[in-house]
């Protein structure tokens, strides 16, 4: 049996699986696995599943953050750089609309300070709305700015909102968003 991860209280009861994906914009996971670097998101890795994978160039925010919470690719999803011109996010369906969409009774959540990926008011977003099931409770979404506000502090609020949000069980299909 692993060990806790400290301060992580294990959520109720329930057949299901969750799934947070974790998303750190600029992690170089070569660095980060060093001993004594990385050591939570070591400890993270090892208590769940961990994955390598190889970016489609360009490497830029949106279209590589499109690929990897649409499953498309650049050519697909449309992104081509951080000005989110041209893409067509809208007609390819992110990771947790797919779950929600295969199961009704999935609870998602996102949370991201990058305003692209889940501001339906901004250049993306590349997380669908949703607002129906925002209406039903079955889709949280966590809006920050940390392009105005700056990201030490949004990434710390994302970090703490996306906890007590794992901690309670609030989420089947989760992803969260922060810089590095």
């Amino acid at each position: 049996m692993r060990e806790p991860i400290p301060g992580l209280r294990p959520a109720p009861e329930t057949n299901r699986r969750r799934i947070l994906l974790i998303g750190l914009d600029g992690l170089r996971w070569d660095i980060a696995a060093e001993v004594g670097v990385g050591t939570t998101l070591q400890e993270l890795a090892s208590a769940g599943s961990f994955h390598h994978m190889t970016m489609e160039v360009p490497t830029i925010s949106a279209p590589g953050w499109g690929s990897i919470l649409t499953g498309s690719t650049h050519a697909q999803h449309g992104l081509k750089d951080n000005s989110c011109v041209g893409g067509r996010t809208w007609n390819r369906p992110d990771f947790l609309s797919q779950c929600f969409y295969q199961d009704q009774e999935t609870r998602t959540f996102a949370a991201a300070g990058w305003p692209v990926l889940v501001d339906p008011h901004g250049l993306g977003p590349v997380i669908h709305p949703r607002m129906e099931q925002q209406y039903a409770g079955l889709h949280r979404v966590i809006v920050r700015d940390g392009e105005t506000f700056g990201y030490p502090a949004v990434d710390a609020e994302i970090t703490s909102i996306t906890l007590a949000a794992l901690k309670a069980g609030e989420f089947d299909v989760g992803f969260t968003y922060s810089v590095m």
